[in-house]
C-alpha cells in the first residue's frame, strides 16, 4: 500500500468511525483534555497499524479493540501513578436548558456517565461496547473473552450499574 492509498483509507476510516471511537474514549476519561489526548493516541495507533490490518475481522471490531486497549493502558498507567480520574460528572458542563424535560434527561445522562465511570475497567469496557450496539461475538473479538463469559460479566456489570444508579440519586 503506497502512502496516498494509506492516507485515503485512513481518512475514510476516521470519517466513518470517528464518533464511535470518540465515545469510547469519552467513556473512560473525565476531562476533555484527556479525551482529546487519548483520541489522538487511538488515531495514531490506527495509522500505525493500518498496513497490518488484513481484514480477518470487521474494521469496527479492529478499531474498537485499538480504542479499548489504548484507553485501558492509559487508565492503568494513571492508576500506577496513583492519579485519580475525576468523576465523569465534573467534566460535563451544565448547559442552559430552558426545557425542564431536556434538563432532566441531561442530568440523567450525566449521572449515567458518572456511574459508568465508577465501574472497574473491564465492566466499563463491556458496558460501553454493549451501548455501542456490538453483539457478543463482536465484543468477544475486541476483548478476547468468551461469549458466555461476556454474558455473565455484562449481567454483573449491569447489576453494579443499576445499584450505582439507585444509590447515587
Amino acid at each position: 500500500m503506497n502512502t496516498a492509498e494509506r492516507e485515503a483509507q485512513f481518512s475514510a476510516i476516521v470519517e466513518a468511525h470517528k464518533d464511535k471511537l470518540y465515545r469510547i474514549c469519552y467513556g473512560y476519561f473525565s476531562n476533555q483534555a484527556d479525551v482529546q489526548d487519548i483520541y489522538q493516541e487511538v488515531l495514531i495507533k490506527v495509522w500505525t497499524y493500518l498496513p497490518d490490518f488484513k481484514g480477518n475481522a470487521k474494521i469496527t471490531t479492529w478499531l474498537y479493540r485499538i480504542a479499548v486497549n489504548t484507553c485501558l493502558t492509559f487508565v492503568n498507567r494513571q492508576q500506577k501513578r496513583q492519579e485519580q480520574v475525576m468523576p465523569l460528572q465534573e467534566q460535563l458542563i451544565q448547559a442552559d436548558i430552558s426545557d425542564t424535560e431536556q434538563q432532566q434527561q441531561s442530568e440523567q445522562l450525566q449521572h449515567l456517565r458518572w456511574c459508568i465511570g465508577q465501574l472497574p475497567s473491564m465492566d466499563r469496557s463491556l458496558i460501553l461496547l454493549h451501548l455501542e450496539g456490538l453483539s457478543y461475538d463482536e465484543i468477544t473479538e475486541v476483548t478476547g473473552l468468551t461469549s458466555s463469559n461476556i454474558g455473565v460479566r455484562l449481567h454483573r456489570a449491569k447489576s453494579k450499574l443499576k445499584t450505582l444508579m439507585s444509590n447515587e440519586v
